[in-house]
């Protein structure tokens, strides 16, 4: 089995993880909204790759 850390091949991939989880804190805790539309789809669409990307890991797998 592969390690899991092969998974993240792309060097970006660890930072936009990280700024989407910083964000996510500041929207679960903070009083007021400080996540806009803008950065909610980017962070959507950083999810997307993402979850493409398991699938092709897991596929790989099988």
């Amino acid at each position: 089995m592969k390690e899991i850390s092969s998974l993240i091949q792309k060097p970006e991939m660890g930072k936009r993880l990280s700024k989407t989880f910083e964000k996510r804190l500041v929207g679960d805790y903070s009083f007021a909204p400080q996540v806009g539309k803008e950065e909610a789809q980017e962070a959507l669409a950083w999810a997307k790759e993402f979850l493409g990307d398991v699938e092709d890991y897991l596929s790989k797998e099988t």
